[in-house]
């Protein structure tokens, strides 16, 4: 009997793994609660860099897609300034650093069946994403998985004519 087994390399949103780099064409994202667990906890602040693992081999065009299967957080504001929040939130930058461009906030369920991917201004195909929890997990479960895969940008479309006898063909 033979079997194929795919795997994932999980990452997860842990303090173990803040400020770490995964280079993976095929991961899969989740909060520090863990798979089917009670969800993320207050207080983190957890940055970690994903890049295509097609690098090593040569392939410097590809750049990382991540769809967001999951994605709940505590919209639970602490901060009493006004035009200020301190709401759990994600920040994805376009790029290996939180110096990147940003590719947007999201908090509550804002990315909830949503695919943010590396744009083409962005050589090293890389994304990193920061999460920041409050000091008040406000009741019930929040939590946010994804999955972190590779993909090739399509070739530059050309335009291509041929003149024969004054007609274009």
């Amino acid at each position: 009997v033979f079997g194929v087994s795919f795997s994932q390399d999980q990452i997860v949103f842990s303090q173990a793994n803040d400020n770490t780099t995964i280079n993976t064409c095929n991961g899969f994202i989740i909060d520090s609660g863990g798979q089917g667990g009670p969800g993320y906890t207050n207080n983190e602040n957890v940055t970690i860099t994903i890049c295509p693992d097609t690098i090593a081999s040569g392939n410097n065009s590809d750049f990382i897609n991540i769809v967001f299967s999951l994605f709940n957080l505590d919209v639970t504001d602490l901060d009493p300034a006004q035009n200020s929040s301190d709401q759990d939130i994600i920040y994805i930058y376009d790029g290996p650093t939180t110096g990147s461009p940003s590719l947007g906030n999201y908090t509550g369920v804002a990315l909830a069946n949503s695919t943010i991917q590396a744009t083409n201004l962005n050589p090293s195909g890389c994304i990193t994403i920061q999460f920041v929890s409050n000091g008040q997990n406000a009741a019930g479960n929040w939590f946010f998985t994804a999955s972190a895969t590779c993909a090739t940008p399509c070739d530059s479309p050309f335009a291509d004519a041929e003149l024969v006898n004054g007609i274009t063909l």
